[in-house]
């Protein structure tokens, strides 16, 4: 046998191999309707948070049920707070009794009132993300009838302003096509995959552990550094967030619920010598 008939029949079986494999992948983790979202359903994870604590537990437990909801409630339709937000709302690396939909829940035990609190958080959503919630996923969930929609959002809308970077926010694109993305477990790889080094490397957006102890501090302010309200895509951004925030609180009257807008707070800093 000729050199380029092995070269073609390898070629052949490697192809073979990858549709294979494909396919299984497809049969195993593919059909989720919230791919696109990236939003886990029946999971219970132990993390590892040994590099983001220090002299706490080296594990939490993260757990999502079959709503993809995170926290203690009896039924959707007995939620009183349902809360949206990216990764301050989620809380991946915090136990359930330790995030702030389990203290605000807490605070209402110790007046006497017991209120249902539940976690809709998703890591690195926009208001845009939120809002494509109503679409794809709170449709799905039976009689979720909140008598409140906490949206805690900011962040990551301006890290998204001026960016070009809300398409992957977007997940409509019609047609079969549409169909089949929206329920591939490679595509929602190959999302991932590109959102986050969009994120890390594009936007430098991320997280990581701060040991206030162990490092300088210098007494330069900020300010004049970075001027945000001079950049060209500072408005943009801000009407985008206006008229998302607007929107959202349309659909979240449509489940005859109320809206509570919670600004995000952020952090800048910068390296002076050593010092931070």
């Amino acid at each position: 046998m000729s050199s380029s008939r092995r070269f073609a029949r390898a070629v052949v079986v490697i192809l073979a191999g990858v549709a294979t494999g494909s396919a299984l992948l497809e049969l195993l983790f593919g059909g989720n309707r919230l791919n696109p979202l990236s939003i886990p359903i029946d999971v219970d994870l132990r993390l590892d948070v040994s590099e983001l604590y220090s002299g706490e537990e080296p594990t939490v437990r993260y757990r999502r049920d079959r709503f993809g909801f995170r926290g203690e409630y009896t039924h959707p339709s007995r939620i009183d707070i349902l809360t949206l937000g990216g990764s301050t709302t989620d809380q991946r690396f915090l136990d359930e009794n330790r995030t702030w939909q389990s203290v605000m829940s807490a605070m209402f035990e110790e007046t006497g009132e017991a209120i249902e609190i539940v976690n809709a958080g998703v890591h690195g959503q926009s208001t845009v993300g939120n809002l494509a919630n109503f679409v794809h996923w709170f449709p799905a969930v039976p009689d979720l009838r909140p008598k409140y929609v906490l949206v805690y959002v900011g962040t990551n809308d301006m890290f998204l302003a001026g960016s070009g970077a809300r398409r992957f926010d977007q997940l409509e694109r019609g047609g079969m096509a549409d169909h089949f993305l929206k329920r591939s477990a490679l595509f929602n790889l190959y999302r991932k995959v590109k959102g986050a080094y969009l994120a890390e490397q594009v936007l430098l957006v991320g997280h990581g552990s701060l040991r206030p102890a162990e490092i300088g501090w210098t007494i330069s302010p900020l300010a004049g550094n970075i001027d945000w309200a001079g950049a060209p895509s500072f408005a943009q951004g801000l009407s985008e967030f206006e008229q998302c925030l607007r929107a959202l609180h349309e659909e979240i009257a449509k489940l005859r619920a109320k809206s509570i807008f919670v600004t995000q707070q952020r952090r800048h800093s910068k390296q002076v010598n050593e010092a931070v």
